[in-house]
């Protein structure tokens, strides 16, 4: 099997049938979808059963739990453990992507045997769209330093398994973390310049809700990120983007944003 694609469940029914259309219209069909339910309030995981027998795609489905409400990192970090793929890929459940965004990524992973593959996507926020573009990679120093934490990435699952690179349980820049953890560990990184993903925001959307907990819960994730490189040896490789990225994430962004 080529591609995991790992999608999180949590009071997501009103856009959710919208993210399965864009898997059931893929044009690479050699994939497994594997839903997480993380018990939100809503019938998400009763609409995804019906959708996907409606859409045929049944067989190429697996539900999944958290054992309680976890959030997103946690919630893909279930979807990690089961994920059988040869490549594994994260779609929120509130987005979607192009019909022929897994051939092309999957096609250019290929290529190179890579351990992360990039592309870019659009911001779909009151009905403006923005472009996200990731700069092109040169280095893991230049990426780590310029990069923006989105799930807008492919990994090969064998080089996240080999390095145990899991989210964080924090909820806040768990990303970031897992992005970044990943960035420094990888031999082969390459990207696809299309606008594949589609990345909604709402009122409820996790990222765009400011307060001082999820100010505290970035710095934790952050800080675990400095163990995860010191535990890897990587630490005097690449402390000064790491403590960019901190200065950045951690207290920048908070002071701007009033967290």
């Amino acid at each position: 099997m080529k591609l995991s694609i790992i999608t999180p469940l949590y009071n997501s029914a009103e856009y959710l049938r919208e993210c399965a259309v864009c898997i059931k219209e893929q044009t690479m069909q050699d994939y497994e979808w594997l839903l997480i339910d993380d018990h939100g309030q809503d019938n998400s995981v009763e609409l995804a059963k019906q959708l996907v027998e409606e859409f045929g795609i049944a067989n190429k489905t697996r539900f999944l739990q958290t054992i309680k409400n976890s959030g997103p990192g946690e919630a893909r970090n279930v979807g990690l453990r089961a994920a059988e793929g040869e490549y594994i890929v994260f779609l929120d459940s509130d987005d979607w992507v192009d019909t022929n965004s897994y051939e092309l990524i999957v096609n250019a992973a290929d290529k190179i045997n890579a351990d992360i593959v990039y592309y870019n996507g659009i911001m779909h926020e009151n009905g403006k769209n923005t472009p996200l573009l990731t700069i092109p990679f040169k280095n893991q120093k230049q990426f780590l330093s310029h990069y923006v934490a989105r799930i807008t990435y492919c990994f090969r699952n064998s080089f996240i398994k080999q390095y145990n690179i899991e989210f964080p349980s924090t909820r806040a820049a768990e990303d970031t973390y897992f992005i970044a953890a990943a960035i420094m560990m990888s031999d082969k990184v390459c990207g696809v310049d299309d606008l594949l993903y589609h990345y909604r925001i709402h009122n409820t959307s996790v990222s765009h809700k400011f307060d001082r907990k999820r100010t505290e819960q970035k710095r934790i994730s952050l800080k675990k990120l400095f163990t995860f490189a010191k535990e890897h040896n990587v630490w005097n490789k690449y402390k000064w983007q790491l403590r960019f990225i901190y200065l950045k994430k951690g207290i920048l962004v908070p002071l701007l944003k009033g967290e």
